[in-house]
């Protein structure tokens, strides 16, 4: 018994639970979230006196502890939005009303990649595709998806500069880089 014990403490330590934590992560919402007053790109600092660490379980912790208030941070302010419990039902219903918003910073491009070749660097940040702003890689998707097939400018920010670029886009609307 003993050693069982001693054992299960030893996976414990040595795996331990992994997660994406809370601290400094921003949320990416959907429709119900943007309604109740989160916006894309707030982090959720806390609900009522709650401080949520496990960034999968946001939307669980907003309805396990009936919050009535969540603090967030928006850009450089604290923003408290009350909840309606009211709309807790659609909040058990909705589909991943969090979801981790990614920014979309360039890793590398791979060789068998249709834009192989093109001058992009390791921490190039897309922050537009043509005409339209992307500040998440969520944002991109629907724009890629629309020009699938085509080229397309983007336009990338490298340390202080703000550089061009036309990509090739394939016809699943992707453009063949590694996310960082």
């Amino acid at each position: 018994f003993i050693l069982a014990i001693v054992v299960y403490i030893g996976i414990l330590a040595g795996w331990g639970e992994s997660y994406i934590s809370n601290e400094g992560s921003k949320i990416y919402v959907n429709s119900l979230a943007y309604e109740m007053g989160f916006r894309t790109g707030d982090e959720i600092l806390s609900f009522d006196d709650y401080k949520p660490e496990n960034f999968a379980t946001l939307q669980v912790d907003l309805v396990r502890n009936n919050v009535s208030k969540a603090t967030v941070l928006r850009q450089n302010d604290t923003v408290e939005l009350y909840i309606d419990q009211n709309r807790i039902g659609e909040v058990l219903q909705s589909p991943i009303m969090f979801d981790l918003a990614i920014p979309f910073i360039i890793s590398d491009i791979p060789e068998e990649s249709i834009n192989h070749g093109l001058d992009i660097q390791p921490g190039d940040k897309v922050v537009s595709i043509g005409e339209t702003e992307v500040e998440f890689i969520q944002d991109s998707r629907p724009v890629l998806k629309s020009l699938a097939g085509n080229v397309s400018s983007i336009t990338i920010i490298r340390q202080e500069d703000t550089l061009v670029k036309d990509v090739k886009i394939d016809t699943a609307g992707r453009i063949g880089v590694i996310l960082q």
